[in-house]
This record gives C-alpha cells, sequence and structure tokens, in this order.
C-alpha cells in the first residue's frame, strides 16, 4: 500500500494509519537490531507488543520477531555451555557438544533471519517512505 496516491492526490486516512503502523513497527525492529544483546529480551517483548493490523507489515513484524528470539535462544544456550565448562552449570554431564551443536544451528539460522529481517525492514521503509 503506497502512502500517496500515484496519481498525485493527497494520502487518505487510512494511508496514514498504515503510515504510522509501519513506522512504529519499523522504529521497534531497528531499536531492537542496534541494541546490544543484553538489552533485546525487553525490546523483543516490545516489538511483540506493538500493534499491527496490515498485512505486509505484520510479516516484518512476524519475521523479525521469531529471527531475534531465535537468536535469544541460540545465546542463552551457548552461555549454558560456557557455564558447564567452566563447572558453573553442573550436571550437564556431556551434554555440551550436542548443545553446543544446537546452538550453532539456531545462530546460522538465526543471522540468515536477521538479514531477511533487516531487507524486509528496509522495504517497508521504502514502501511507506519512512
Amino acid at each position: 500500500m503506497a502512502v500517496a496516491c500515484r496519481n498525485g492526490s493527497a494520502p487518505t486516512e487510512k494511508d496514514q494509519a498504515a503510515r504510522g503502523e509501519a513506522g512504529r513497527v519499523a522504529h521497534q525492529v531497528k531499536t531492537l537490531r542496534d541494541s546490544d544483546n543484553a538489552q533485546k529480551t525487553v525490546l523483543l517483548e516490545a516489538l511483540d507488543g506493538t500493534p499491527c493490523t496490515i498485512a505486509d507489515v505484520c510479516a516484518v513484524k512476524k519475521t523479525c520477531s521469531e529471527a531475534y528470539a531465535l537468536q535469544e535462544t541460540a545465546l542463552a544456550a551457548l552461555s549454558t555451555v560456557r557455564y558447564a565448562l567452566q563447572g558453573v552449570a553442573p550436571g550437564m554431564d556431556g551434554q555440551e557438544a550436542a548443545l553446543l551443536s544446537h546452538a550453532e544451528t539456531a545462530l546460522a539460522r538465526a543471522k540468515d533471519l536477521t538479514t531477511k529481517c533487516a531487507d524486509l525492514e528496509a522495504a517497508l521503509r521504502r514502501q511507506y517512505r519512512l
């Protein structure tokens, strides 16, 4: 949905509402992407709580939310492995290798998804002229 009609007429209220929604989601995504890992949980919750009613905007929100949730899960798994190897997380007993493999796979997938997220966010900004 374009913000301004191609024939040069002024944007409608619906166009302006769509642009506002796209702007809020794009802002939340950029803030999340640019944040330190320690802040991502709170910012991911903020993105998830951002209202969304327009299909293309919701698709960006969903892709980005999934990407950063997967990244958080993988980073948490890496921390668990690190602590286990340092003896801080007892009870792992050889599970470190499997958990590390899972974390590496998840991080690779998260990297692909976060790249897709950034591409979708950029397209959203162009489409809605943000």
